[in-house]
């Protein structure tokens, strides 16, 4: 089974779900997040072309995936104020990367208007950022744009179903939604013949009215894992951390810690794949919360990173609480995983001065601890020579704290200050698992 992001590798684990879990539903609430799906499109995002032509990629809801990480998508449904059919396409781009399933995506089609909407459509593909991984739609509309928010005057009916006259227009169609003085929010056009138009029963207005704009929402269930889609590994890697690994990390997965510690194990012919544990603002005592919830506790685990000191350091956390959560973990991991090694990184460094101070103790605090374990299977890295923290371009943002994708590729590779990188830690201290 390869990491191509593809709806095959979704329709396998539904009928035979990875190792340990019971159902692919239960393996992704365990070791991805769900992920809150929803978008919208205004008249003006919609529709930017010709009558016959198609709208701008719309807002799924569903964002495209980070460096290190993969999205599962599981349904999608559609909803709009006018009659609007459209597709969607979920995995990755055609023609990205040729050999990783480049051009194996779901291509749904989908109909939707004023009081229906699409349903929820099974679309079940993993999208996979190392596969350049999107998710997207193009609406295709029934009408011209010219005739949105056209005044129409209104015939002198005060009941019933008024037939619209004046149409500033032709480009009414059946089911597109209404605004005016005396209108019900949900009055609709139920019928069209030229240049008059018929509004839904009981629609009474005064004046002039106009066609409310055509607004796209979409929404649906999805889940953030990591983009390590190789559930049949014999091997599983677990990631603790912050933001830089999580929300704030690189653009690509190719510049991201896990996702290239987890190459280089494959390129040793080590079938591997990782869980991403890390989120923004969390340092060593969150993690030892979920840790201590059973949160954690995966079926199989064989090696474990576990890298907070940025957070630890911004949150002015104690060095002895860093180094007894660091304990508990240790402690933890060889009462349930006896033969697995955990490594302990001390962060990638920081602009402000005050927070690198405090990082500087606690990445000693951690690499003592480390020390007077005399333990094989326990194991420190510092990251604080990754690259040059006095340069705030070297940052995203210029924020001082999450590095670009050069920073992240230059801890890895090594190169800055005479620093040996996480690829040579690794190959000399963890070259086989």
């Amino acid at each position: 089974m390869s990491d191509s992001g593809t709806g095959d590798l979704a329709l396998s684990l539904l009928r035979r779900p990875a190792a340990g879990y019971g159902s692919l539903l239960e393996q992704l609430n365990r070791e991805g997040d769900p992920l809150s799906v929803y978008g919208e499109l205004s008249l003006t995002d919609m529709f930017n072309a010709g009558p016959s032509g198609q709208g701008r990629q719309a807002a799924t809801g569903v964002p495209s995936p980070g460096g290190g990480r993969a999205i599962f998508v599981q349904s999608l449904n559609f909803s709009c104020r006018t009659p609007v059919v459209g597709r969607v396409t979920v995995g990755p781009t055609p023609g990205a990367y040729p050999g990783t399933g480049s051009t194996k995506f779901q291509d749904v089609m989908f109909e939707c208007g004023p009081g229906y909407t699409s349903g929820d459509r099974p679309i079940n593909t993993f999208v996979s950022n190392a596969a350049k991984g999107t998710v997207g739609a193009g609406i295709k509309r029934f009408f011209d744009p010219a005739g949105f928010n056209a005044a129409l005057t209104v015939a002198t009916a005060t009941s019933g179903s008024p037939t619209l006259t004046n149409v500033t227009g032709a480009a009414l169609v059946k089911g597109q939604m209404l605004q005016g003085n005396g209108l019900a929010t949900n009055a609709y056009v139920t019928d069209v013949s030229g240049t008059t138009a018929t509004m839904s029963g009981n629609a009474t207005a005064t004046g002039v009215i106009t066609v409310a704009a055509p607004l796209f929402t979409a929404g649906g269930t999805a889940f953030e894992l990591a983009d390590s889609l190789n559930f049949d590994a014999k091997k599983v890697l677990l990631w603790i951390g912050t933001s830089i690994l999580g929300t704030q990390t690189a653009t690509t997965s190719r510049a991201h810690e896990a996702w290239l510690t987890s190459q280089y194990y494959r390129d040793q012919g080590i079938s591997n794949r990782y869980i991403l544990k890390a989120y923004g603002g969390w340092d060593s005592r969150g993690h030892e919360t979920k840790r201590s919830a059973g949160d954690y506790n995966f079926p199989q685990l064989d090696d474990i990173f576990h890298d907070t000191t940025v957070n630890d350091a911004q949150n002015n956390v104690p060095p002895a609480t860093v180094t007894g959560n660091a304990d508990a973990f240790v402690k933890w991991k060889r009462l349930f995983y006896p033969k697995t090694r955990i490594i302990f990184l001390g962060g990638t460094p920081l602009l402000d001065n005050t927070n690198e101070a405090r990082q500087v103790i606690i990445r000693q605090a951690l690499s003592d601890y480390v020390s007077s374990l005399n333990d094989p299977l326990v194991k420190y890295y510092s990251q604080a020579n990754a690259f040059d923290r006095t340069v705030a371009a070297n940052y995203q943002a210029g924020d001082g704290i999450h590095p670009l994708d050069g920073p992240h590729l230059l801890n890895w590779n090594g190169g800055y200050n005479n620093n040996p990188g996480l690829r040579s830690f690794v190959d000399t201290n963890l070259k086989t698992i």
